[in-house]
């Protein structure tokens, strides 16, 4: 990697290359002016004055003791040039196998050698230059590139003529070696890699990255840019052979995530999921003092065919939304036909013959108000909604997407990402979290259908598994006001991590936008704490492309490079 206080994107001088033979001649006369200023001065004073046989002899075996002395030196100086070449080699290597996982699958091998050609050459120049105190001109280092796109491996070579003797040519005449080669090679590890991308897709991801109306200014949303940058992430990842290690799922979250058709069908078959005989709405109005905090109604036989949402375990007893990895054939789920959103409740009151004093706002499912708009009553200021049976379940021109277990087919894994649909009422980042641990949980292999994902991290074959979760939101959860519940992200979090997870938290939104709390609160979510030497908190992304990078980076991070050689 670059040496400290040198700058790998600086630009590099071009040379003709019939000047580079006299150049190296010219630099190579400049060392040796400068190592002959070296020779001790008192070995020239003491040869100059010696007499007789008895001076002969001592200047004999001095030379001898010296020339020897001097061998050695020059021995070491070499290994150390030698060293500093390797470690350029090195770097650069290293350097351009990360980078070859960011190709597209699209370019040719020319292309991609082309690509890789200038970085490997800034990590190796910069490297050798910050260590050899001007003795060496940058278009003297040669860098030759040896990459394999299916074994996902690059060799470098670094030649370059830093190795002039210090003390031989003084004494003996002896040129030394001149220009050197050494030779790296690194590749991507077999290591075991789990990620389950949770991604927000409540309404506000309609909006554009600073905020406001995408469609109104003409700008992408925060839903574009986010498909855009979590493809990035795939393409740094995705192998390009069905043989790989690395597998990736997608949860799509609002206040429940969603199972697909034949997911669902599974799920209801086996009792996993069930239609509720009653529900409770914790806050049922909104403003209006005189209510009961909560109400819980009797619900009708399911009126129409699942669309597959899940709700909560639980809203009885200590707060939602169980965040065990109990599997389904132990605690079963409760299918979301009338779930909680902001002031809602099943029965909608008559608004027709009631009197409000004062204001008063309520969404409801069932009752003698029937409307699909916002009506007017008799008090000061009062509205109600009436909501559809699996409301936020949607499909049409804007379905909720449904969540995709760990694959290593990378282009299934594209298409749910741009599956991705802004629909969901209320940010409730607690419900990405437990869904992508029991996407990464051994245990539930047989629930998402898989033969080898996701893998036991106690298996000898596993042994070293990176499981991660990355989140992304572009808000504060607001949920838990709407159901009384105490913020459960944090205990998810620490679940999560408990399980040997990997959180890594990415915001899709002006970063002046994001208040303490909510920094705070993800900081402490990600593994940051647990792993200082890596980067897991990426809240700065004010632009398109910080979006995009932050994903890049999440998967560099991922990846396991090491040298072959």
């Amino acid at each position: 990697m670059p040496a400290p206080g040198t700058n790998p994107g600086a630009p590099r001088r071009e040379a003709a290359p019939n000047q580079a033979p006299a150049r190296r001649e010219a630099a190579s006369a400049r060392r040796q002016a400068v190592r002959g200023e070296r020779a001790p001065r008192s070995l020239r004073r003491f040869l100059r004055e010696t007499r007789g046989a008895t001076g002969y002899a001592a200047a004999a075996v001095a030379i001898m003791f010296v020339g020897g002395t001097a061998l050695i030196g020059d021995h070491l100086w070499m290994i150390g040039k030698r060293d500093v070449l390797q470690s350029a080699a090195d770097a650069a290597a290293i350097a351009a196998t990360f980078a070859l996982r960011r190709r597209p699958g699209s370019e040719s091998e020319a292309e991609v050698e082309a690509a890789l050609q200038p970085l490997a050459e800034r990590y190796a120049r910069f490297n050798v230059l910050g260590n050899t105190a001007g003795e060496i001109e940058p278009e003297d280092i040669e860098v030759t590139l040896d990459v394999d796109r299916s074994a996902g491996t690059v060799g470098v070579s670094v030649n370059a003529d830093i190795v002039d003797t210090l003390f031989a040519k003084l004494l003996y005449g002896y040129e030394g070696p001149g220009a050197i080669t050494t030779r790296a090679g690194a590749q991507r590890d077999t290591t075991r890699t789990e990620v389950v991308l949770a991604m927000d897709v409540t309404s506000s991801m309609t909006q554009r990255l600073a905020g406001g109306s995408a469609r109104s200014s003409g700008e992408p949303s925060r839903m574009a840019l986010v498909r855009q940058a979590a493809n990035s992430l795939v393409d740094v990842l995705d192998p390009g052979d069905e043989e790989s290690l690395i597998a990736v799922g997608v949860v799509p979250w609002h206040i429940n995530v969603r199972l697909n058709e034949t997911m669902r069908a599974a799920w209801e078959r086996e009792g996993w999921a069930a239609y509720p005989d009653s529900k409770t709405y914790p806050r049922p109005y909104s403003i209006y003092p005189d209510y009961p905090p909560a109400e819980t109604w009797s619900l009708p036989p399911k009126p129409e065919d699942w669309k597959g949402c899940l709700d909560q375990r639980s809203l009885e007893g200590s707060r939602p939304p169980g965040l065990t990895a109990a599997l389904p054939s132990d605690a079963p789920f409760t299918m979301a036909f009338f779930p909680v959103t902001q002031s809602t409740s099943y029965q909608c009151r008559d608004i027709s013959a009631d009197s409000f004093p004062g204001r008063f706002y309520q969404s409801c499912y069932h009752g003698p108000t029937f409307t699909e708009m916002s009506t007017p009553c008799p008090g000061t200021s009062c509205s109600q909604y009436r909501r559809t049976a699996q409301y936020a379940c949607r499909d049409g021109s804007f379905p909720f997407a449904p969540i995709l277990p760990l694959t290593r087919d990378m282009d299934e894994v594209r298409d749910a990402i741009g599956a991705l649909a802004a629909v969901g009422p209320a940010t409730y980042s607690t419900m990405g979290l437990i869904w992508g641990r029991r996407l990464l949980t051994h245990t539930w292999r047989e629930v998402w259908g898989g033969d080898v994902h996701p893998v036991d991290p106690d298996d000898e074959a596993s042994l070293g598994v990176r499981k991660a979760i990355v989140l992304l939101t572009d808000g504060e959860d607001n949920y838990d006001d709407f159901v009384g519940a105490a913020d459960d992200r944090g205990a998810a979090c620490t679940a999560a991590k408990d399980a040997g997870i990997e959180i890594f938290v990415v915001t899709a939104m002006d970063p002046g936008g994001i208040g303490t709390r909510l920094s705070d609160g993800l900081t402490e979510c990600s593994s940051q704490s647990d792993h200082p030497d890596r980067t897991y908190v990426f809240l700065n992304n004010a632009t398109e492309e910080d979006l995009e990078e932050a994903f890049r980076r999440i998967a560099v991070q991922l990846l396991v490079v090491r040298r072959t050689h």
